[in-house]
């Protein structure tokens, strides 16, 4: 999982072939001044099938907070998964959730597949 400043968009799709080094996530933008949420951190949640990382802990989630920087014209941020690790190319549904306390913001779906091929052509 990272964070980065400068995504470079490649495809726009639900659709993400599990590839060591891809990365994937929304750009999101604070649109409401006078929500709570507005310029301050957000937790992220990602779910996704279970995997084993180094230590042998099996996961089904992934957190961390971001900050949604005060930005002209509104607070915006770029949130990503990276597949960095081989034990993390694990396909099915993985879902990145921000979350102000109990309150979902945003929620994205994506479908980690194993090939291209197995994408749909709305994907």
């Amino acid at each position: 999982m990272r964070e980065t400043s400068t995504p470079k968009v490649v495809r726009q799709t639900d659709c993400i072939v599990a590839n060591r080094g891809t990365l994937f996530g929304i750009v999101v933008a604070h649109a409401d001044p006078k929500h709570p949420s507005y310029g301050k951190t957000v937790q992220v949640e990602v779910s996704h099938p279970p995997f084993s990382g180094p230590g042998g802990d099996s996961r089904t989630m992934d957190r961390w907070t971001h900050q949604l920087m005060p930005t002209t014209p509104r607070p915006t941020g770029w949130i990503a998964w990276g597949f960095d690790y081989d034990y993390e190319l694990v396909t099915g549904h993985w879902t990145i959730t921000l979350l102000y306390g109990s309150e979902v913001l945003v929620k994205k779906t994506f479908e980690v597949v194993a090939n291209r091929r197995a994408c749909s052509r709305t994907s």
